[in-house]
């Protein structure tokens, strides 16, 4: 049910929903690579592998950790994340909390889009990077469901309000 903010930004566009289910299984897929980090280190440190190897496979295990953590961390703060494109401007809502950006409030748009494999499990094939007038920003990541639409909506429709002010006048 939308609010009464919500619906003073016109009428309904299109929804954005989050996959949190795949951000989960990035988060299990780098817990496996800690596993075979783990592995490498003790074979180097208990067996016969060289130094080298216990050295890279700490290393692996600690990035993967640590990217696992930050991953898992994303799923339980953005749980239910849905993104609500309207006329006037776009809705976030997540665990709760409702963040309401109308198209005059983006200052810039900053995105980017990688095309290999690795980035698109990660959820970082398109990322896009909202300024808001004051201060705050908005974050949107490959992991919500048709991102590029999302993206171009709010590249596309951010611009209109500018270019319906009126036309400067030549003294």
């Amino acid at each position: 049910m939308a609010s009464g903010v919500e619906r003073s930004l016109g009428r309904l566009v299109r929804k954005h929903h989050t996959d949190n289910r795949r951000r989960a299984r990035v988060g299990w897929g780098a817990v496996g690579l800690a596993v075979v980090g783990l592995a490498a280190a003790g074979w180097a440190a208990f067996g016969d592998g060289p130094p080298a190897v216990g050295v890279l496979g700490a290393a692996l295990a600690l990035g993967a950790l640590a990217l696992a953590a930050r991953v898992w961390r994303r799923c339980r703060r953005d749980r239910g994340e849905v993104y609500v494109v309207r006329e006037h401007g776009l809705t976030r809502r997540a665990a709760g909390r409702l963040t309401v950006v109308p198209w005059t409030d983006i200052v810039s748009v900053t995105s980017a889009r990688h095309r290999y494999p690795l980035a698109r499990f990660l959820g970082r094939d398109v990322v896009c990077r909202c300024e808001l007038k004051g201060g705050g920003t908005l974050r949107v990541s490959g992991f919500v469901e048709e991102t590029e639409l999302l993206v171009s909506a709010i590249n596309g429709r951010q611009r209109r309000p500018a270019a319906q002010r009126e036309p400067q006048r030549s003294a």
